[in-house]
């Protein structure tokens, strides 16, 4: 297998698996709002509504993360990239 073969190769597995990880943060945060009971707990006061205010805030970035990945995903350098890497990681 010469070396533009494995480099087409191994782009092309990159980018798959960049693509299945969007889908799973998203499949991951529209389970996290729609089940969890951060839903429910957000009418209540003090510190349990702030805890559920900020797990439904992260549910939200990880969706966002998803959206942007599935975007554009594979991006190497840029603003995207540092969306896609903050919005996740941070």
């Amino acid at each position: 297998m010469n070396t533009l073969r494995k480099t087409t190769l191994i782009l092309a597995v990159a980018l798959a698996a960049d693509r299945w990880l969007a889908g799973a943060l998203l499949a991951l945060a529209l389970w996290l709002l729609r089940y969890d009971i951060a839903r429910r707990t957000v009418k209540q006061t003090g510190m349990t509504r702030y805890i559920a205010v900020c797990l439904l805030a992260g549910y939200v970035w990880l969706l966002v993360g998803g959206v942007l990945r599935l975007g554009w995903g594979g991006v190497p350098a840029g603003p995207i990239y540092d969306a896609l890497l903050h919005s996740v990681l941070r």
